[in-house]
């Protein structure tokens, strides 16, 4: 019995060969959802490692709301890895990525997250989560929620109004669109708590920040922020 399934699944496997979700060619044993080319071309953004509480992230929102951290685990490009995975994870269901990245880069931040209280993911409305039929984050916190021993709370914080994407817009136009789009179910679970807000990539920051504007307001007592990618 076990021959026969080992047979299958090698037939499976040369019929649906697992491929690089950034130049598409086969994978070789011992790899995952990158080869190995590719795994080593990733440009891991190491600006928060050295100071968690003063960098590219914490500058962007400078006079707009108070962070305590700013995390990412890479650089964003218009034609690279990052956006490769993001791509994937995005439109494509492709939420193996999510915990993939947990576990090959997860430990970065273990010696900074020991005082978050809650990891939270941003919202989809629920009309955007039946087109989509997921939340791209989803996995990733769940992942790092295992990892780091942190709650995960999803619930929570919501998405009140349905707003078009925001890839084609600019910052101004980013702001009003998200005017008065999230709210706090129950403001006492994160009142005096320290909350890590997550989404997958940070551009102009507008969406990060009309959501942490609302979890500032329900008394929260730290903001932190963690992206996939940064946008430089």
């Amino acid at each position: 019995m076990q021959k026969l399934i080992k047979l299958l699944n090698t037939i499976f496997f040369s019929l649906f060969p697992d491929l690089c979700f950034h130049c598409n060619k086969m994978l070789n044993e011992g790899e995952e959802v990158l080869c190995f080319h590719c795994h080593t071309k990733l440009p891991v953004f190491d600006g928060c490692w050295v100071n968690s509480q003063h960098n590219i992230i914490t500058h962007l929102f400078d006079h707009k709301i108070n962070l305590k951290y700013g995390f990412a685990f890479f650089y964003y490009e218009s034609s690279g890895v990052t956006r490769s995975l993001i791509h994937h994870l995005k439109y494509k269901n492709q939420e193996i990525i999510g915990t993939w990245i947990v576990n090959h880069f997860g430990d970065l931040y273990n010696s900074t997250i020991n005082d978050i209280d809650y990891i939270v993911p941003i919202p989809l409305h629920t009309k955007k989560m039946k087109e989509r039929g997921y939340n791209q984050v989803d996995t990733f916190c769940s992942a790092l929620s295992e990892k780091w021993n942190i709650p995960y709370e999803k619930d929570n914080l919501i998405r009140k109004r349905y707003t078009n994407t925001q890839t084609k817009k600019s910052r101004i136009e980013r702001a009003i669109n998200l005017k008065d789009v999230f709210d706090v179910k129950e403001k006492k679970v994160f009142s005096n708590k320290h909350v890590l807000l997550v989404d997958d990539v940070l551009t102009t920051g507008s969406t990060l920040e009309s959501a942490g504007y609302v979890l500032l307001d329900s008394e929260i007592k730290h903001l932190s922020i963690l992206t996939i990618g940064i946008v430089v």
